[in-house]
């Protein structure tokens, strides 16, 4: 029943995302000619590789491992871009190994693939007559989280740590140290400038982003599987906790309850999965991915409402209470034992938020007195940043 179940819902999600890319215009290659494309472009596939920080030594084993990886992931639709779905289908699978050791009934699963659209898009939809959700994202979503994690590895300071038995780096994130590293760096705010500015006119990136030097490519490896993690199980967990499915149309609910419920969900499923990494991801574990995630989401509205009307105060969301409010709520689910220091974490990324907004804030402003205003938002789902 559950086979059929999930069979009914894939084909009416494909048929949904037909739809909107018939809207929208969206295509992606089809899983034939991505495989070809990285066998004949091998020496590019190897550059992109280093440019996101793998070393030239280690590049070649994991594209290989790569391509392995790519090939095993159900294709699932000709408008389901595979490098993406391969990164969804990695995380879901995860989230569900985390359900199934709590004994979370995840009712008949989920089916899942591209939202054919631009922006930061993350949504998860009950289908009628099933135990069965689509969970959708935008390619943007990853590439969004990408970028993030990259520029801010780079704006954290990272600084030699013990010796023994191997070199180790210790990683700063004092707000105050951090601020007088953004005001001395120009070049780190015109970074966070570009990606703000380009995601809120475009949702989508401008230029590519650099990746750390060596000391932190391992902090920007843990808060891009922090920031993936806590969005594709705040998904997964409006899934599991039945969000969406009413008896009429009144019957709509309280979205904001439903927001935190999903947000506990996934700051619980973190934790473990947190804990299962080696090395063991405090961004995970301590909720800080959740906050980068729903912070910098905030940071792309407020430069949108900045562009638009030199003002950055935006209005209230019908769905999603405010990020001050949902990232207040995390205290709620943290282990006794480290609660004092996964809080102290949380407040001062939460602060370094307000720092980038900080650096971004002015030059936006410039772009608005210059008579710059961002194009319509164009997106079949609510807005370019829905993240339900």
């Amino acid at each position: 029943m559950q086979d059929e179940e999930r069979e009914a819902a894939e084909q009416y999600r494909q048929d949904r995302q037909a739809a909107d890319a018939q809207k929208s215009g969206f295509s992606y290659p089809n899983p034939t000619d991505v495989y070809q494309w990285m066998d004949k472009n091998r020496e590019k596939v190897l550059g992109i590789a280093i440019a996101n920080g793998v070393s030239e030594e280690k590049a070649p084993a994991l594209i290989e491992l790569y391509k392995t990886t790519i090939k095993r992931t159900p294709v699932g639709s000709p408008l389901d871009d595979l490098h993406a779905r391969t990164i969804l289908k990695g995380i879901i699978d995860r989230v569900e190994e985390v359900c199934k050791a709590l004994r979370v009934q995840i009712r008949s699963g989920v089916v899942f693939g591209i939202a054919p659209e631009m922006g930061v898009v993350a949504t998860q939809t009950s289908v009628m007559m099933t135990d069965v959700s689509i969970l959708s994202f935008s390619l943007h979503f990853v590439t969004f989280c990408n970028l993030i994690s990259k520029v801010l590895a780079r704006t954290l300071i990272h600084e030699p740590g013990p010796v023994s038995p191997e070199p180790q780096v210790k990683v700063c994130f004092d707000p105050m140290q951090i601020r007088a590293r953004l005001q001395a760096s120009p070049e780190l705010q015109a970074e966070w400038a570009s990606i703000l500015i380009h995601f809120a006119s475009f949702g989508a990136p401008g230029r590519p982003t650099p990746a750390p030097e060596r000391a932190g490519q391992l902090t920007r490896f843990l808060i891009l599987k922090a920031m993936e993690e806590f969005a594709v199980a705040h998904e997964y967990g409006h899934h599991v906790l039945a969000h969406g499915l009413s008896e009429s149309s009144e019957d709509q609910g309280n979205h904001f309850q439903d927001e935190q419920e999903a947000d506990l969900f996934a700051r619980v499923v973190c934790m473990v999965l947190g804990g299962q990494d080696d090395p063991f991801n405090f961004y995970a574990s301590s909720g800080v991915g959740g906050v980068v995630m729903l912070g910098m989401l905030d940071l792309v509205r407020r430069t949108r409402a900045t562009l638009e009307s030199g003002n950055d105060a935006t209005e209230p969301r019908k769905r999603h209470p405010p990020y001050p409010n949902r990232i207040a709520k995390f205290d709620s689910v943290d282990p006794p034992n480290a609660a004092a220091d996964y809080k102290q974490m949380r407040n001062d990324f939460a602060e370094i938020v307000e720092l980038v907004w900080g650096a971004v804030k002015p030059v936006a402003i410039s772009f608005y007195d210059s008579g710059y205003r961002p194009p319509p938002q164009r997106s079949v789902s609510e807005g370019w940043l829905p993240l339900h």
